[in-house]
């Protein structure tokens, strides 16, 4: 069974139409403007490594308990070596390291 006669020439046989694309009902898909980005950059860990009011591990600490809050249910021991890996990659990455350093200025 051919997919769509991919690679074949002429016109689809007779019976084979597809239906057409819609979009979807509701709000329509809005990207969030610059002013938005910079509220939400306001406040949180970012704006307080930018004050000085944590340094880069504290920052780090901060966004690794943030991406794991949603994983409690899993159990203490789980979460804590997820959490580890986590600070692990974050201090011993380069790339990451840069990106944490960027952020601070």
């Amino acid at each position: 069974m051919g997919i769509d006669r991919i690679g074949r020439r002429g016109s689809p046989a007779t019976g084979s139409a597809t239906a057409p694309a819609s979009a979807p009902s509701g709000a329509p898909f809005q990207v969030q403007g610059p002013a938005s980005l910079e509220a939400a950059n306001a406040t949180g860990p970012l704006a307080d490594l930018r004050s000085g009011a944590i340094d880069p591990a504290g920052y780090v600490e901060k966004h690794v308990g943030q991406a794991t809050e949603h994983l409690q249910d899993f159990g203490e021991e789980m979460v804590k070596h997820v959490q580890d890996s986590l600070r692990d990659a974050c201090e011993s990455s380069p790339l990451l390291s840069e990106l944490i350093a960027r952020a601070s200025r």
